[in-house]
């Protein structure tokens, strides 16, 4: 009788660790940095989203675990993909030199900001082209790399993104600042059928 119980807790045993193994090669959670803003009716954050009235944008640091070609990245310079959506986007403008990140309480830095090309093979590349003034924002034109003269911070430090060059039919439209802290992000895995 022993023997038969012992085979019954191997056997729930070696199935509970073959689910546990089909599960884990699905993916798994790694540490990264998560945008949050300030308590507002008007402003939430889900995720690598951003929302607000009328807009939402989409931030992804170059410390998430998940970007696909994280190893393309150099160590010296820190980068926030950011993709913008809004109601009437046309009406929006952009003004690179209103970009700012703040590392450890410290002086501000500025960004260099490049637009994206459109995607092939789902892989986005940014351009050679910097933007030195304003732009408008378009349906074609509101993805950008945010580049950092900065090593980029591990996922335990806190940073601030602030966005001020944003306008909305010439008027600045007040955007929330960003403090980026830890959080946990799903990485991996494809289902098969």
């Amino acid at each position: 009788m022993n023997r038969s119980r012992f085979a019954v807790a191997m056997n729930r045993t070696a199935c509970s660790l073959a689910l546990f193994s089909a599960v884990s090669s699905c993916g798994t959670y790694l540490p990264t940095s998560l945008p949050t803003v300030a308590e507002s009716s008007s402003w939430s954050t889900t995720g690598n989203l951003v929302n607000g009235p009328g807009i939402n944008v989409h931030l992804f640091p170059s410390t998430d675990p998940s970007r696909f070609a994280q190893s393309l990245y150099r160590s010296n310079t820190f980068i926030v993909t950011l993709v913008v959506n809004a109601d009437s986007i046309s009406s929006y403008t952009l003004d690179p030199s209103q970009v700012k990140l703040i590392v450890s309480d410290k002086t501000p830095l500025p960004a260099k900001i490049y637009p994206t090309l459109p995607a092939t093979d789902h892989i986005w590349r940014a351009s050679d082209r910097e933007l030195k003034s304003p732009t408008r924002l378009s349906e074609t034109n509101k993805q950008f790399e945010l580049r950092f003269d900065v090593a980029p911070p591990s996922p335990d430090t806190e940073f601030t993104l602030v966005i001020d060059g944003l306008t909305r039919t010439d008027v600045p439209f007040i955007f929330p600042q960003i403090v980026f802290k830890k959080g946990m992000r799903y990485v991996g895995g494809s289902f098969r059928g």
